[in-house]
């Protein structure tokens, strides 16, 4: 939906192009067709993390993956999209950009199907290995794209108004959002394909893992999270932004701030970073929701309140969580950090098309004990092995455990050892936060869609 959806925003972009009227009520046609797409791609994103996080039993849900890549980029060219609409429909500025991203958006939605589909990439992620269907897809996009940026050549659109706009108002925050969006966006491309063209080039076999993305989306995000934690004070063509305003979310974000640094160690830099800028566009989305609900502008307080809570809960996750690899035998206790595993047992059973090795084990946390039961699945006509992880899932925390070996088990051979197994343990943070932000992120686009919703006023 979110893919396919995107190329009804690239037609309609394109024949008002061609027609010369990308004017407000293009703008306003426009509007649902992005809305609706980028909604559910903001589903369809946060399920794939979710089977992640659930079937991979590497206790994390995003890997940076050329498949994951792939869904993320047109989001973030979707995203600057619908805020370009807005600009277009109130002001009846941008109709440049408008055009431009509603191509962009569908051509890396494309690329996105081009990944998956055509066996270019190994992935978990990935449908199918078939050359031709990716060479269609390719030449598909060669003219779908091609054809699109003839016709903004031959007939570039024009904006009704030219006159300029202050930086600090709402047109000029979109504008400076979108800059960020498209640079991460460009960023994020380059990483995922660069490696493929190196070596189709005959060049040396290259990853590009998560560090170089840590360090290039992250702080691009930044600067356009602190404009999204005003932007209920903005007007349209005005700088309307006080000090009464701006001062309470300050003293919030870094009270709170200080007070995580002072519960976890000021050394994790990441987390109060992410505490600081979660709290701050929270804490504007708080002060201002009277505004906004007088304005029609749920569907824009819904989806902003998630972005808040989806920086905290990625910063409270990725500084947080902890990991033990725990060596046990049956009947045996043993001590990580303050959880207490103990290994009850462990069987073997045969199923339609696997073996299946599940272990019963008891987790004591404080005065709270429970049983989880990870298992090894072992399918011998493919020669493979899967883990299916045991998670038991709070509104704080999540705690997570792979069966990583029974007795000997090595390779595609397997022996069991009723006595034996090692075990990994997972302590998640605010996992809970982490899908109830997506939820309300994407929420908040169809909000946007009924009738007397608007994501601005």
């Amino acid at each position: 939906l979110g893919y396919v959806g995107l190329g009804i925003a690239f037609v309609l972009a394109v024949a008002a192009c061609w027609h010369r009227q990308t004017d407000a009520d293009f703008a306003r046609m426009l509007r649902p067709w992005v809305l609706v797409p980028w909604a559910f791609l903001t589903f369809g994103i946060g399920l794939g993390s979710w089977w992640a996080y659930r079937e991979l039993g590497w206790g994390g849900f995003w890997f940076w993956d050329p498949v994951e890549n792939a869904s993320l980029l047109p989001w973030l060219s979707a995203t600057a999209l619908l805020h370009c609409v807005l600009v277009l429909q109130k002001r009846q500025q941008l109709a440049m950009w408008v055009v431009l991203l509603a191509i962009l958006s569908f051509s890396l939605s494309l690329i996105g199907t081009f990944l998956v589909r055509s066996g270019l990439i190994t992935s978990v992620h990935s449908f199918a290995n078939d050359p031709e269907r990716g060479l269609y897809i390719l030449t598909y996009l060669g003219l779908v794209t091609g054809g699109a940026l003839l016709v903004f050549a031959l007939r570039p659109p024009r904006s009704v108004r030219h006159d300029s706009f202050l930086p600090l108002s709402r047109e000029g925050g979109i504008v400076i959002n979108n800059l960020f969006l498209v640079v991460a966006c460009g960023s994020i491309l380059i990483a995922t394909i660069y490696p493929m063209i190196q070596e189709l080039m005959g060049g040396r076999s290259l990853t590009i893992g998560a560090p170089y993305y840590n360090k290039t989306f992250f702080p691009l995000m930044a600067p356009m999270m602190l404009l999204a934690g005003v932007a209920p004070f903005l007007a349209w063509g005005a700088f309307a932004l006080k000090r009464k305003q701006v001062i309470p979310m300050l003293l919030a974000a870094t009270i709170l701030a200080l007070l995580a640094g002072a519960l976890f160690g000021m050394g994790h830099v990441w987390l109060l970073v992410s505490v600081w800028i979660g709290v701050w566009v929270i804490s504007g989305h708080v002060k201002g929701w009277r505004k906004l609900i007088h304005g029609n502008q749920i569907g824009m307080l819904t989806a902003h309140l998630g972005l808040g809570l989806l920086i905290l809960s990625l910063g409270i996750s990725g500084s947080l969580k902890t990991q033990y690899e725990i060596p046990i035998r049956t009947g045996e206790t043993v001590e990580a950090g303050d959880y207490s595993v103990s290994l009850r047992s462990i069987t073997q059973d045969v199923q339609e098309n696997y073996l299946r090795y599940t272990a019963v084990v008891d987790v004591q946390h404080a005065s709270r004990i429970y049983a989880l039961f990870p298992e090894i699945r072992h399918f011998p006509a493919h020669g493979s092995q899967t883990v299916e992880a045991a998670i038991d899932s709070g509104l704080w925390q999540d705690v997570y455990m792979v069966l990583r070996q029974t007795g000997k088990m090595q390779g595609n051979q397997s022996r069991l050892l009723a006595n034996e197994a090692i075990l990994t343990l997972y302590i998640n943070p605010a996992m809970m936060w982490l899908w109830l932000a997506v939820l309300m992120i994407g929420t908040g686009g169809l909000i946007a869609c009924l009738p007397k919703a608007k994501a601005y006023g």
